[in-house]
């Protein structure tokens, strides 16, 4: 019929794609195109080898993710398409998140915030990035998703990506929680007192609040001299803070940058608490924190949060597959940001080569499960070419050609930041304890 097809309209004909044998043993994917001449036929080979193999990450991506993929219409605000890990996460089988508007299964209190940012963001053609809202589960549970979307407005949908971020949330009032109680009972590091007598604008220090100014102890400074310590670009706000204070008893609490008598830069927490007496405010006092190392690690986490909410095409998740053997046939550009190894130089060598230690066992056994068909995800530590230790985690499931198991194909995710986060609130925990 093609043939007819073709030699009716004298336009070219798509026939079909075929696996041809090249010259020198392989096989690419072309497109066969049939074009009548009066005299002749034409056929035209297109090679779509590497459009193949790019549908086909994608669709490993999208089937395989630990994230939530879908596509959505953006005028009726409903799921054309969604992966596995929406059922996953959510509990709903894919034709009840298909059949009405993705806002009924926004938590009541985010359906406002979800509306604004589909009209302001999405129906412009603006990218939403770390937008955050609650999805009800089908046991009636909520869980915190993180969305990045990229519109398109031409076609009327958007391409989007949401993280389940509960447990992430869970941990962080977990961690307030425990850093409010810390606060309170005067155990937590690198907290100083002070207070200033609303009269005579005396300032008084706590031993912690002149070591973290770097001062020697005892020395007096003015209110003005301690204000000088704050960056420049932060002066004016505590200024009109601590005036606020005095004039009307206001409280405040707020993070300023701050450079000590040596030059150190830090950020840091100031508290106020006017203490007023017959309705006049005859001092301040408060607390004064230096939250440095919060600060940087926020910035690492926000850094982290970004890299892995990219859309499809800017996944860091690694794809890979293996032989029978546990020897790597492919692996995703990606991998060089997780284990700091080129492709080339893992291509051929045996994925344990890069597994610690501890964790061989584990890993051998499961892959033996995984190519009996034995599907779990599993985390364990790889040793990155620079000699640091990362948790990965895998998910995977064996590869096919002809009926017969080839193999292994899976994707991992570099997991180590979540570690982290789990070890401080164990520490924090601890320390409540």
């Amino acid at each position: 019929p093609f043939l007819e097809i073709a030699r009716e309209s004298g336009q070219p004909v798509n026939t079909g794609e075929y696996e041809v044998t090249c010259s020198d043993g392989s096989v690419r994917t072309c497109e066969l195109y049939a074009t009548f001449l009066p005299e002749n036929l034409i056929v035209t080979f297109n090679d779509i080898t590497d459009r193949k193999r790019l549908e086909e990450d994608l669709t490993q991506i999208f089937s395989m993710s630990l994230d939530m993929i879908c596509i959505a219409d953006i005028n009726t605000a409903t799921f054309i398409k969604v992966n596995p890990a929406f059922t996953e996460i959510l509990g709903y089988s894919e034709e009840a998140l298909l059949e009405k508007p993705f806002l009924d299964f926004v938590h009541p209190a985010d359906i406002a915030a979800t509306r604004t940012v589909i009209e302001r963001n999405l129906q412009s053609g603006a990218k939403v990035i770390n937008f955050e809202n609650r999805y009800r589960c089908r046991d009636g549970s909520y869980r915190w998703l993180s969305w990045v979307s990229h519109p398109n407005l031409e076609k009327g949908v958007t391409y989007a990506i949401a993280r389940d971020i509960t447990e992430w949330k869970q941990n962080e009032e977990a961690l307030k929680k425990g850093k409010a109680l810390l606060d309170a009972t005067g155990r937590m590091a690198r907290v100083g007192g002070w207070e200033l007598d609303a009269e005579t604008m005396e300032v008084t220090w706590t031993d912690e609040t002149y070591r973290i100014h770097e001062v020697p102890l005892g020395q007096k400074p003015s209110l003005q001299e301690s204000i000088n310590f704050f960056n420049p670009e932060d002066r004016p706000k505590l200024e009109q803070a601590i005036q606020l204070a005095l004039d009307h008893g206001e409280p405040y609490d707020m993070e300023v940058r701050f450079i000590t008598a040596k030059g150190k830069h830090l950020w840091t927490r100031t508290k106020c608490e006017p203490i007023i007496v017959n309705g006049k405010v005859v001092s301040l006092k408060g607390t004064f924190q230096d939250i440095t190392e919060r600060k940087a690690a926020e910035a690492a986490l926000r850094e982290s949060e970004e890299k892995y909410r990219k859309l499809v095409e800017e996944i860091n998740d690694v794809l890979y597959s293996t032989d029978k053997t546990g020897v790597l046939t492919y692996v995703s550009p990606s991998i060089k940001s997780v284990s700091g190894y080129e492709v080339s130089e893992l291509i051929g060598r045996s994925f344990t080569e890069i597994i610690h230690p501890d964790d061989m066992p584990r890993i051998v056994k499961r892959f033996k499960e995984v190519l009996s068909d034995i599907l779990e995800p599993l985390e364990y530590r790889l040793v990155t070419k620079s000699g640091e230790v990362r948790w990965i985690r895998t998910s995977s499931r064996p590869a096919f050609k002809d009926n017969l198991v080839t193999g292994v194909r899976g994707m991992l995710t570099d997991i180590t930041e979540s570690k982290r986060l789990q070890a401080q609130l164990q520490q924090s925990q601890k320390m409540e304890a």
